[in-house]
């Protein structure tokens, strides 16, 4: 059993003076023998014997003599981690202590509540009773208690991470200590000043400060003690990186501190034990050391140790690339450490949080965690965890390349590392400078950056960052001055350090290097072989993300070599396969599609590979890999009604967050600056709720685990689904050349369109200005034709010449044509590329789909039988509300736009719906009208909503589930983060909506339609990303239930989007065409008036 506290034993010396004069009374002799036992450390003995002596006193008058019985009894109950009965009986010493005025004993109480609480991590009320405690000792001759509650806040300061208040509370506890000659305690005020220089960094002070310690303790004969300097001694070693050292220092502290059966002290050498084991990829050993400490802490209910081993367990998930068990993990630390008050935790837990966040590409969660996690070091006087936050945000955006920003960020933390004195952290920072100065082409400052960081380094002993340093001087030695014997001797001073660290990444990286100098030497056998060792180091340590990196490079290594086609073929498929088994461990489709955002030039070099190594089929399904998983993954998930399957409230919950997520992300376009500002941190937290409930619902309901999800389709399975006049041509866009991947029924060919992505997107933005701003049409005789128009068409033709003309031969005259597009042709509409006579339209019908996969699911498992008839639709919304009950005319109503803080209204043109001013649209009623009538002219039902009754409530009613056309006819909004329809603006009174159609409340909507259109302005664009195309209302309408969207590029006019819109359905429904071929011969009948492409061209159809 451990020693029972110091300050008690001197409490003893009084007592028994007090009670010498009553040695015959059997209440005293029961009482001294139960000091005696407490003495000997004899727990269980001393609560029996003051039990008796209670016992014995019934209720005669004995003064304050039950007051200390039940006191030294607390003390055993709490030497035993009984603390329940602790408590129970200081508050029994405490009632009597009072009873009796005998109040001079009362700091010992307190310094007994301090004790109990702090043992379960509850430091804020620990802090408040020992303050207390030392209030009654003020006048107090007991110097050894004060010097022991000195003590205890300087620890809980040190927990807390507030270093320099710690370092002040241990010198002040020294005064007392040397004036009662006390050796323990001077042993104690060294073991505390060695962890607070080690969490400076200061390593080489705190190994001094603990030999000092050691020296006291064995002087004092206090053998607890000395296992607590080896568990310091483990620290000094863990953070310099001698990882070997310091197990074998945490394995000596744990055979003391069981040796007295001190659980709080094997708990905590258990724990970094753990990390230690997870240093040196040792996750099996980790886990066990982990849960060793758990099992401790438990044992004791410290609910702060308890938090900690979740962190633990957290850093070691990322290690291991499950990213979202981390999270699960990071998610119970904070709750555990929030009971705790213990803001030091939370911390930590959100810059874990940060931590996945950023290695998983959500750079939005990872800047909103660091910075709640800065709110709470800063909470707890944690200096260099502040400056560990911005460091963590600068790296972010370095990353993101936000170099200036990073720079600043970087300022901050190395301002936060100085205060604390954080030697560590201050070479860190100057490290992180010193990449940041090698991407903005600066080498000389990047040299001198890190050569600062090496003093700061070399001062801690800090091994990792050695190697880190020596590891980019070399990198810089090489894109700097090609050095390449510079290279090879930073990377040997690099792997020194590692191997002294066990650093199994660095030495993979180390390893990488090596290969891609023998890789830039032509030296093809050497690099593989260096690559392949790079392999084992990042297999050993599970690092996914570099694996990824080590199998691309070897296919890349063997496409140089003749005769290698079958190992670089092996490396392309390990690297993907790696790829989608890192893809899978995400939960969120937002963190899988910014994951494979950040490898989308590795994707592409996967197709450009299997293209050059003359394997067609594999190059089309690694195109397929990045061609929108996330829709067709999302399609899945609604096919299978996940959502029917989510616990009511969860559901309930998940609405309401996203209502009021809408409702804020809509102010934030439509308000004053001042609302948008107040409304900015609300916004944050709700989105931070959601999160977290999204990604339960994810992890616990068993139905999202059972969803299959579609893999790329094979081509012949792609080909089996299309019809005899069908010919799909998808494209790719590359760097060096560009291809077209032309499918039908009958054949199967990648040809090269000998075009960059660049020159390509350079015609493409050329054509869509002209177009876009009516500056375009073939049929102006040249002559007449301005500057503008003369290189848009010179555009036209030089897109058609690259993108179609290669492979118009192919392919029979009258078949139909479906675009799967890629880049900048997104937002190009083919029907209007041209030749020298005609447009592509007048050749053949033409629709588009994001993916060839996404196109043979909705023929096969998405496709759907229909139970919906007729037709619904929205038009001529009512925006000046205030105009239209008065019946006056209606005026444009401005929408604020936040930007550089300024307001921006959009001058309009007659029949413009564009913008951000919301005027009439008087059309758009005609145009609904006019579809109705082709309905009922068919017998069909019809649903209009016009004026106030076209606004966003009865757009989300079930009702519309029973209608296979639907269309709305408004306003478009596109805006980085804000997509939506504009609708009818409700009456104050009844109100319930905001006027705005969300995107995200799109995808909660249940259609089931055949077509939707969004006769809007640009409801075809949004946000362009690499793998997935255009994130935007198309793919928000086909997730909501519909087979295929009508949509346009660009602003579009009021006049003849109507004419084009009935005409479309006219032929749609009356002459009973296909989609496709219904809008293509509305679109010719403009061509043949000779109607400028402006107003015809922009609608395009995606979808089945």
């Amino acid at each position: 059993m451990k020693k029972l506290s110091l300050i008690f034993s001197l409490l003893l010396i009084f007592s028994q003076v007090n009670f010498a004069q009553n040695e015959n009374d059997s209440v005293f002799i029961y009482f001294e023998k139960g000091v005696e036992a407490y003495a000997q450390g004899d727990a269980m003995g001393a609560i029996s014997l003051f039990e008796r002596t209670i016992e014995l006193m019934g209720d005669g008058n004995y003064g304050d003599v039950p007051g200390r019985s039940w006191f030294l009894m607390g003390d055993c109950y709490r030497s035993i981690n009984d603390l329940n009965m602790a408590e129970e009986c200081f508050k029994k010493a405490e009632k009597n202590f009072r009873e009796v005025n005998s109040l001079e004993v009362l700091g010992y109480v307190f310094k007994g509540y301090g004790d109990i609480l702090l043992s379960k991590g509850l430091t804020v009320e620990s802090e408040k009773n020992y303050l207390e405690s030392l209030n009654y000792f003020n006048d107090s001759t007991d110097i050894v208690a004060i010097g022991l509650v000195l003590n205890s806040l300087a620890n809980i300061y040190l927990n807390q991470g507030d270093n320099q208040k710690a370092v002040q509370f241990f010198m002040e506890a020294s005064r007392y200590y040397e004036a009662a000659d006390l050796e323990m305690g001077r042993g104690e005020v060294n073991y505390g000043l060695g962890l607070a220089a080690a969490n400076q960094g200061n390593n080489t002070e705190a190994e001094s400060y603990f030999i000092k310690a050691r020296e006291h303790f064995i002087k004092a004969n206090y053998r607890l003690g000395e296992g607590n300097v080896h568990y310091g001694l483990g620290v000094v070693w863990m953070n310099t990186g001698k990882n070997e050292a310091a197990i074998e220092e945490n394995i000596r502290a744990i055979a003391i501190f069981k040796e007295f059966n001190f659980i709080l002290g094997m708990g905590n050498a258990y724990s970094n034990l753990g990390l230690l084991a997870g240093n040196i990829s040792s996750f099996d050993d980790a886990k066990i050391y982990n849960d060793s400490a758990l099992i401790c802490f438990a044992q004791l209910n410290y609910i702060i140790g308890e938090g900690s081993v979740y962190l633990n367990y957290g850093a070691l998930s990322i290690n291991t690339g499950e990213h979202n068990r981390a999270l699960e993990y990071y998610d119970k630390a904070i709750e555990l450490h929030t009971k705790a008050g213990y803001n030091l935790g939370i911390g930590k837990g959100y810059q874990g949080i940060a931590t996945v966040a950023l290695n998983t590409g959500d750079n939005k969660k990872a800047e909103e965690a660091a910075n709640k996690a800065i709110e709470y070091f800063e909470l707890a006087g944690f200096k260099s965890g502040a400056g560990n936050i911005y460091e963590l945000l600068a790296s972010m955006n370095m990353n993101a390349g936000n170099l200036d920003k990073a720079e600043e960020l970087l300022a901050k933390a190395i301002k936060y590392y100085r205060d604390a004195d954080f030697i560590i952290g201050m070479g860190n920072s100057h490290y992180t400078l010193g990449q940041i100065a090698v991407i903005k082409g600066n080498y000389t400052k990047a040299m001198v950056e890190n050569q600062k960081a090496i003093l700061y380094y070399e001062k801690s002993g800090y091994l990792l960052g050695l190697g880190n340093v020596n590891f980019i001087l070399g990198q810089i030695s090489l894109i700097s001055e090609g050095d390449i014997d510079g290279v090879i001797a930073y990377n040997n001073n690099a792997e020194k350090f590692y191997i002294e660290a066990k650093y199994t990444l660095g030495l993979g990286k180390v390893a990488y290097s090596k290969g891609t100098l023998y890789f830039i030497q032509e030296k093809y056998d050497e690099a593989v072989e260096e690559i392949k060792t790079a392999l084992k180091y990042f297999s050993a340590s599970d690092y996914g993300f570099f694996q990824i990196l080590g199998h691309f490079a070897l296919a890349d290594i063997y496409m140089q070599q003749p005769g290698k086609k079958a190992l670089a073929l092996d490396g392309l498929k390990q690297a993907i396969e790696q790829l989608e088994k890192f893809r899978s461990n995400l939960v969120r489709q937002e963190d899988r599609t910014s994951f494979y955002e950040k490898f989308s030039a590795y994707l592409q070099f996967s197709v450009v590979s299997a293209i050059s190594l003359n394997e067609p089929a594999l190059a089309f399904r690694y195109l397929e890999n990045i061609k929108s998983r996330t829709l067709n993954e999302l399609l899945t998930e609604r096919s299978v009604n996940l959502a029917s399957k989510i616990e009511p409230e969860l559901l309930l919950e998940r609405n309401r967050l996203e209502k009021l997520i809408t409702s804020l992300k809509t102010g934030m376009f439509t308000h004053s600056l001042d609302e948008i500002e107040a409304n900015k941190q609300q916004l944050k937290l709700y989105e931070d709720q959601l999160d977290k409930l999204i990604f339960e619902i994810r992890t616990k309901n068993p139905a999202f685990a059972a969803v299959e999800y579609p893999k790329s389709m094979d081509i012949e399975k792609i080909r089996e689904l299309l019809d005899d006049d069908e010919v799909v041509l998808q494209y790719f866009l590359g760097v060096e050349n560009s291809w077209l991947f032309l499918n039908s029924k009958d054949n199967f060919e990648i040809i090269p369109l000998g075009a960059t992505e660049d020159s390509i997107a350079q015609f493409g933005s050329i054509f869509l200005d002209g177009l876009r701003r009516n500056k375009f049409d073939k049929n102006i005789p040249v002559a007449d034709m301005d500057i503008e128009e003369e290189i848009s068409l010179d555009a036209a033709k030089k897109l058609y010449a690259i993108l179609i003309k290669p492979v118009e031969q192919k392919f029979r005259k009258d078949v139909k044509l479906t675009i799967i597009p890629d880049g900048i042709l997104n937002l190009i509409p083919f029907e209007v590329l041209v030749d020298d006579s005609l447009y592509l339209i007048e050749k053949h019908s033409i629709n588009y789909f994001q993916s060839a996969t996404l196109m043979a699911l909705m023929r096969t498992d998405l496709k759907k039988e229909h139970k919906s008839r007729g037709f619904a639709g929205f038009g001529d919304p009512v925006y000046d509300l205030e105009n239209f009950n008065k019946g006056a005319d209606e005026r444009g109503v401005k929408i604020a736009q936040r930007g550089d803080g300024k307001y921006e209204d959009i001058v309009e043109e007659e029949f413009s719906r564009a913008g951000l001013t919301l005027f009439r649209l008087r059309g758009t009623g005609e145009e609904i009208n006019g579809i109705a009538d082709v309905f009922r002219s068919k017998g069909e039902p019809v649903n209009i909503k016009l004026r106030k009754d076209a606004n966003e409530g009865n757009a989300k009613l079930e009702e519309l589930k029973n209608y296979r056309y639907i269309v709305f006819a408004c306003h478009g909004i596109i805006n980085p983060g804000f997509q939506s329809l504009a609708l009818a603006v409700e009456d104050s009174l009844t109100r319930t909506e905001d006027g705005y159609l969300t995107f995200e409340e799109m995808l909660n909507l249940d259609w089931d339609a055949e077509l939707v259109v969004l006769s809007a302005c640009q409801t075809g664009t949004g946000e362009l990303k690499r793998t997935e195309g255009v994130v935007g209302l198309t793919r928000a309408v086909m997730y909501a239930g519909a087979d295929a969207v009508t949509v346009s590029l660009w602003n579009v006019s009021d006049k003849g989007t109507k004419e084009l819109m009935i005409g479309f359905f006219e032929n749609l429904i009356n002459k009973n065409l296909t989609k496709t071929e219904a809008l293509r011969q509305s679109k010719l009948s403009f061509i043949k008036k000779g109607t400028r492409p402006y107003y015809w061209s922009p609608f395009v159809i995606y979808g089945e």
